[in-house]
Formats: structure tokens, sequence, C-alpha cells
């Protein structure tokens, strides 16, 4: 190693090498030389991202990548809501397939680790296209990119759809939704009621969110009495979303595949960026997180859905589309629990609530009481 070198190791040099070999598809790799420089990506941030120059010598000769290391240096919350995320020091993705089997057409997918053992930082590895696009969205909203978009999403969704043996084996550090749900809704159940779990997402919501208890219960203060009921009855027993949920098949989802984590490049493909909330889970998400954040649509959402679900049938077979009809209706319920309450709960209590967060809470109340 060089030594200019400044990235932090959070990876071994036989870690970097085994990057190398899986994405140049060459197995005989050494990595002879890193170079680094920080950089900044997307809006200032705790994180703290690196770009990596790697050098490696094989049989065929000397090979070049370019990178960016984004390193968190607390807890995040994926790892809280998965303690099984408790990976090795080195690319948890190269355990599984996931990685060499995303569609062509998705450019950059993040190499996504747990936090690695010995106190080394958590961690995500990307290509330079980040650096270039940071967080910036296309601004080419037809009909024909929006349908773009969705049958790449149909076509990642295709790659493990209802696998659950797969599922188990390759990926237990993927966090499974219901498990985010069911702890998530515990956490803030016990706020609301100002008790604080002495556990990890109770200390990180401390020190995240000090005021979150409060503010929280401020906002449910300004909703009607029966929406509230209907709400604190959800989070204290999420169960029956849960079981509804489990009627779709699951299967590796983005995440957060919302407009500011994507963009179009030349014709036919999709940049998906900001992987970190990757999980296991009903396609519905990904699709409804999506649609949710779109301005103004050029397709109907009738359209969007028969042509994703059309999509996804001529790759996987016949699905149930009533079903999966049903957990996209309930998204937004999922996202109250996931998305929400997160984000109303940093409000300053001093701030005056947003209507849209209230409007948003009351129709989930809505969705709940039917």
């Amino acid at each position: 190693m060089s030594e200019q070198d400044s990235a932090p190791m959070v990876l071994s040099r036989g870690g970097y090498a085994a990057l190398m070999r899986v994405l140049l598809e060459q197995d005989d790799l050494q990595v002879v030389d890193i170079q680094s420089e920080p950089v900044q990506v997307g809006a200032p941030s705790a994180n703290r991202f690196y770009r990596l120059w790697l050098t490696a010598q094989g049989q065929a000769g000397q090979f070049e990548m370019t990178l960016i290391l984004k390193v968190f240096p607390d807890l995040t919350w994926s790892e809280v809501w998965n303690p099984a995320m408790d990976g090795p020091a080195e690319l948890v993705l190269l355990e599984s397939d996931l990685l060499t089997s995303l569609p062509p057409g998705i450019l950059d997918p993040t190499i996504a680790s747990a936090r690695a053992r010995e106190g080394k930082p958590g961690w995500t590895m990307t290509t330079d296209f980040l650096a270039e696009l940071g967080v910036s969205a296309s601004d080419r909203w037809d009909a024909a990119s929006l349908r773009l978009i969705l049958l790449r999403l149909a076509e990642l969704h295709a790659l493990h759809w209802g696998a659950l043996e797969v599922l188990d084996y390759v990926y237990p550090w993927l966090t499974r939704q219901a498990e985010w749900l069911h702890r998530a809704a515990a956490l803030y159940s016990s706020i609301l009621a100002e008790v604080v779990p002495d556990d990890p997402a109770g200390e990180l919501l401390l020190d995240e969110q000090p005021q979150a208890s409060a503010a929280l219960r401020g906002l449910m203060a300004r909703l009607t009495p029966a929406d509230q009921a209907a709400l604190s009855g959800f989070l204290a027993d999420p169960d029956w979303l849960i079981e509804r949920l489990r009627a779709t098949p699951i299967t590796v989802c983005h995440g957060a595949p919302h407009i500011g984590h994507l963009a179009l490049v030349e014709e036919s493909r999709v940049v998906l960026i900001e992987w970190e909330a990757m999980q296991v889970a009903p396609s519905s998400w990904d699709v409804w997180t999506f649609w949710d954040s779109l301005p103004q649509p050029a397709l109907t959402e009738a359209d969007a859905l028969g042509f994703y679900l059309d999509t996804l049938e001529q790759l996987v077979g016949p699905i149930d589309r009533a079903a999966w009809q049903a957990s996209y209706r309930l998204a937004p319920v999922v996202a109250f629990v996931l998305r929400d309450l997160p984000e109303a709960g940093r409000l300053a209590l001093d701030a005056t609530p947003p209507d849209e967060w209230l409007a948003r809470a009351a129709h989930v109340a809505g969705l709940i009481r039917s």
C-alpha cells in the first residue's frame, strides 16, 4: 500500500482483492496498490466518503478500479433492527450471488456490508458513478422513463421472488421488513408512553433524536381521538399488518428507490444508489416508494401498476395480483413506521407540526380502521 494512502482500513487487503475479483471476474487478482482521497458526496453528513484507486495484478495483466467508500462512524438503524447483521470484516455481499446477478440494466449496485467486528466502522462501497451523480435524480419523468424504471425494479424483484430457502440461507444479514416493523413499532409505542427502551434502538434514538418522545406526543395530540387510538393500538400490536403482508411473496428489495436515489443513464439503464435500506420484503414496498415520490407522474397509477405486474409475471410466472395489490395499499402503514415516525421525531419541540405529516397520519389511521 502506498505511504500516502489515507483511507480507513475497514477492509483488509484481501477484502479489496476479493472485491476486485468479483467485479472484474478475474479469480487470480492480488491488490498491489491502494490510493485514496476524501470526497464530498451529496448533502453534508456525519458519514465520511473516500475515493479509492485500487490496482491489482493477475495472470491476464494489471487492472485498475475506482470506488467510493462510505464510512458510518456510528451504529446504523438497519443494524438495530437486525441483530443478524454481525457480519465479518470483509464483504458480506460476496457471500451471496446478489452482486453478480443484478440485472445489467441497473448500473452501480452498492456493495453493502454489515458492521465489521473488532470495532471497525460500518461501510458501504459503490462505483465512482455515485460521486458524479450525488443524489441527483433524472429530470426525465415521461411515460417511457417511468416504464423503464418499473421494468428494472421488476427485474430486481424477480431475482429472488418467493425464494425463502435462498433468502434464509444466503441472506441472513439482510433486514427482514417484518422484523423491522415489529421492532420499530415497539420502540415508538414505548416512547409515546414516555419510556425509552434500554436497548440499542433506545440508545440510538436518544443519541440522534433526544426530543423524539415529546415531539411525537405533541404531533399525535393534534390528531382526532379516534386517529390517536388507531395509531397507538397499531404500534402496540402490529402483527395484523405483518400477517397481511405475508400473503405476498417476499424478495430482495432496494428499500428506498425514490427519485432522490435513482437516475436514468443512456437510453436503457437505471442507476440506483444508496442501498443501505436493502431488505427482504414484499416488492410492493419498492414500487409504492417509487410511485409516492413522483411529483407529477406521466402515467396513471393503475397503468403503472399494471405494467409492473405484467412485467413481473413475464419473469416469474403467475402471481396473486389481489394479494399484491392489498400489500401495495398497506404500504402507507409500513411507511408510517419506517419513515414518517422517524422524520416526525426529529422535529424541534417549538416547531409547527407539518400539515403533510398530520394528513398522512390521519390517512394511515383510516387504513388501520378499515
